[in-house]
């Protein structure tokens, strides 16, 4: 979750303006899956600015949001690993209405009082 929260902390904290809805969801063997209900709530409380998976649907045409017919940001990891219980790593990024998207290593190291994220510059897929 701590990877999770870097992403998102990172894009919401950006001067991007106008943006689309955003949702967010996991991705376990190679079929997305939405967040624990859980997740989802303390990922919302802490942005606020992020909906609902619901609020995101994938169309033919990339991801829109149902309600307001408009386009969606979907954030996603996969891949996630732990080599330890202070070592784990996931790739992440985004997948847009376009049908665009980018991901980035994630490494997370527990420092004994919260995780430290580095990202790899490096893109795997664009």
């Amino acid at each position: 979750m701590a990877i999770m929260e870097h992403v998102l902390d990172g894009y919401f904290n950006s001067d991007i303006t106008n943006r689309p809805t955003v949702c967010a969801t996991w991705n376990v063997e190679g079929e997305d899956e939405t967040l624990k209900p859980e997740e989802e709530v303390a990922l919302i409380a802490r942005f606020p600015q992020l909906a609902p998976m619901g609020r995101c649907s994938r169309t033919p045409n990339g991801w829109r949001d149902p309600e307001t017919e408009q386009p969606a940001l979907v954030f996603l990891l996969h891949d996630f690993t732990c080599s330890s219980e202070t070592r784990c790593s996931a790739w992440g990024g985004y997948r847009s209405d376009a049908g665009n998207s980018m991901s980035y290593l994630y490494q997370g190291e527990w420092d004994g009082g919260e995780w430290q994220i580095t990202r790899d510059m490096r893109i795997i897929a664009e």
